[in-house]
C-alpha cells in the first residue's frame, strides 16, 4: 500500500479505530533507540518531584498523591532498561472530583522543568476548554512555587508557558487539525476525549500523534 493509500485508509478510521492501533502498536516491542543517558538517567523521579514542588490551587499546599494515584503514575512513567518510556498512549479515567487535572498539570510542569526544549500541547475543543483545567491548575502551581516562578514566562493569554532556563514550552490550542499537522512533541494532554466524535476532531487526533 502506498503512503497516500495508507494515510487515506488512516483518515476514514473511526477514534475507536485509532485508539485500538495505538494500542496495539505500544504492545509491540519497541526498536528505537534508548535516550541519551545524560538526558534520562540525571532527571529526578516524577513521582517524588512532583510531591516536593507541585502546589495545589485552592489549598496553596504541595500535593500529596493517594497510593492510588501513586501506582498507576508511577506505571505510566516508567521506563525500561534502555530509559525509554514503556507507554506512550495513557488513559487516564477517574471519577469526577478525583484530582485527574491537578495530576496530569503536575506531570506537565515536571517535563517542563526537567527535559530541555521539550514541547507540550494541552488540547481541547476550544481555548476555553484547553485552558479551564489543566492549563489553569499549571499557571496557579507555577505561580505557587517560590523557586520555579521566576524561571518561567506565562503570556497574558495564560495560553503559553515558557521555562526560561530550558527552553521547554507548554502550549494550550483547540481543535485546528491544519494548523497542528507535523508537530514534535514530548507530551500531548487530549481533554474529554470521549467526546471527539465530529471529523475534525478525530483527524486532530491523528495529526497530533506523538513521533516515535
Amino acid at each position: 500500500m502506498s503512503p497516500t493509500e495508507q494515510f487515506s485508509a488512516k483518515s476514514r478510521m473511526s477514534l475507536r479505530d485509532v485508539l485500538a492501533q495505538r494500542l496495539i502498536e505500544q504492545l509491540t516491542p519497541d526498536q528505537t533507540p534508548a535516550l541519551d543517558e545524560t538526558d534520562f538517567w540525571e532527571r529526578p523521579d516524577p513521582i517524588a518531584w512532583i510531591e516536593q514542588n507541585f502546589y495545589l490551587y485552592d489549598t496553596g499546599r504541595l500535593i500529596t498523591l493517594h497510593e492510588r494515584q501513586r501506582w498507576p503514575l508511577e506505571r505510566a512513567l516508567s521506563r525500561d532498561a534502555q530509559g525509554r518510556l514503556n507507554y506512550s498512549l495513557v488513559v487516564w479515567s477517574w471519577p469526577k472530583k478525583s484530582a485527574k487535572s491537578s495530576i496530569i498539570a503536575a506531570v506537565v510542569l515536571y517535563i517542563l522543568c526537567n527535559k530541555r526544549r521539550a514541547s507540550i500541547k494541552l488540547v481541547a475543543n476550544d481555548l476555553k476548554q484547553a485552558d479551564s483545567r489543566v492549563g489553569y491548575y499549571l499557571r496557579e502551581a507555577i505561580k505557587l512555587n517560590p523557586t520555579l516562578r521566576e524561571q518561567f514566562k506565562i503570556t497574558p493569554s495564560g495560553y503559553r508557558v515558557e521555562n526560561l532556563a530550558n527552553g521547554a514550552v507548554c502550549e494550550m490550542l483547540p481543535i485546528d487539525p491544519a494548523g497542528e499537522a507535523g508537530g514534535n512533541d514530548d507530551l500531548i494532554v487530549l481533554s474529554e476525549l470521549w467526546a471527539w466524535k465530529t471529523a475534525a476532531q478525530q483527524k486532530m487526533y491523528t495529526e497530533m500523534a506523538l513521533s516515535p
